[in-house]
């Protein structure tokens, strides 16, 4: 079976607005296969983001090692001491991993680092990802297949016609006048 290589880095501390997340395909040992794409979004009380970053790293590490980490973001909040960490990640689609699952270890990982007082919020969610500038949907290449060249036959015909259309009114101006 194929594996994702893993791409991990650790989270720094930012207060900047963040960028849009990219497009991802995870490449495989074999081939590339489609990926799902997963942003989590981690809230702890009391923590640093190099804590959350240390133990998000081996959750992935010894029970996710099928994860491909794409784009970490973490900002310490001056609200009520919260640390907030987001996660872009990548799941190959002929793994069977779903969203609960990955909130759960991540979840199972920090109570076990940090105990059960931890108040954490895990919230996982499902991406749709944008097509690239460099890629066109399925739909454009068949639009474009099909409307280009029966556009074009269009306008032959229409030219054809105005054509005919010209020519036998100037013979049937030339036929009167004799």
């Amino acid at each position: 079976p194929s594996s994702i290589a893993l791409v991990t880095t650790s989270l720094m501390p930012t207060t900047a607005v963040p960028s849009p997340l990219p497009t991802i395909t995870a490449t495989f040992e074999s081939d590339t296969v489609a990926a799902a794409e997963y942003l989590i979004t981690i809230q702890v009380l009391a923590l640093s983001c190099d804590d959350i970053s240390e133990t998000v790293a081996d959750a992935i590490n010894s029970s996710l090692p099928q994860l491909t980490v794409e784009e970490e973001e973490c900002s310490d909040s001056n609200v009520d001491d919260v640390v907030s960490a987001t996660l872009l990640i990548a799941v190959a689609s002929n793994v069977p991993l779903d969203y609960d699952v990955i909130g759960g270890r991540l979840r199972e990982a920090m109570v076990e680092e940090y105990g059960d007082d931890v108040d954490v919020k895990i919230d996982v969610a499902e991406t749709h990802p944008t097509q690239s500038s460099q890629s066109l949907p399925a739909e454009a290449v068949l639009v474009a297949a099909v409307g280009v060249p029966f556009g074009a036959l269009l306008c032959c015909v229409c030219a054809c016609s105005l054509i005919y259309y010209y020519r036998r009114q100037r013979h049937s101006n030339h036929v009167q006048q004799i």
